[in-house]
C-alpha cells in the first residue's frame, strides 16, 4: 500500500512539474529569443524566414519586445496576471505578399494592443487570445 501511494505521490510531483506556467509568470521567465513554430495550429514550414519574438529586461515590470514576422516590430510591453500588453509596438511597414503572413502580424498587433495570454510550458511559449494562437519555441 505504501509503494502504491509513493507511486502516486511521484506521478502527481512530475505532472505538477510539467504544468504550463501562466498567472505567475514574471517578467524574467519571458526573457530570451524564440522561433515561431505554429500559428492556429498550423505548422510553420517555411524556413527561408526566421520569424520569431525576443524579450529583454526593459524595467522593473517592463520587457523590451523585438521580432519579425513580414516586418520587423519592436516595442515595450507589460506582464500582467499572465497578459502580456503593449500600448503599440513599432513596425517597417512592407507589404506582406502572403496572405497568411499579413493575418499574422495583423493577428499579433492586436493581441498587444488587447492583451496576449502568455503560456509558458518548458521552452514553449505560447501567446493567445480568443481568435489566434502562436507556439514558439526557445532557442
Amino acid at each position: 500500500m505504501k509503494k502504491i501511494v509513493l507511486i502516486i505521490a511521484i506521478a502527481a510531483f512530475i505532472v505538477g512539474c510539467q504544468m504550463t506556467k501562466s498567472t505567475n509568470l514574471t517578467t524574467a521567465d519571458l526573457y530570451g529569443k524564440y522561433h515561431l513554430v505554429s500559428f492556429d495550429q498550423e505548422a510553420i514550414t517555411d524556413v527561408s524566414t526566421s520569424m520569431g519574438i525576443e524579450f529583454e529586461q526593459g524595467g522593473s515590470d517592463v520587457l523590451k519586445v523585438h521580432g519579425i514576422l513580414c516586418n520587423t516590430f519592436i516595442g515595450q510591453a507589460t506582464l500582467n496576471n499572465g497578459q502580456l500588453k503593449s500600448d503599440g509596438l513599432a513596425s517597417t511597414r512592407m507589404a506582406c505578399f502572403r496572405q497568411k503572413e499579413a493575418t499574422m502580424e495583423n493577428a499579433l498587433n492586436v493581441m498587444f494592443k488587447e492583451g496576449a495570454i502568455v503560456k509558458l510550458k518548458g521552452d514553449e511559449l505560447t501567446l493567445e487570445d480568443n481568435n489566434h494562437s502562436f507556439v514558439y519555441k526557445k532557442q
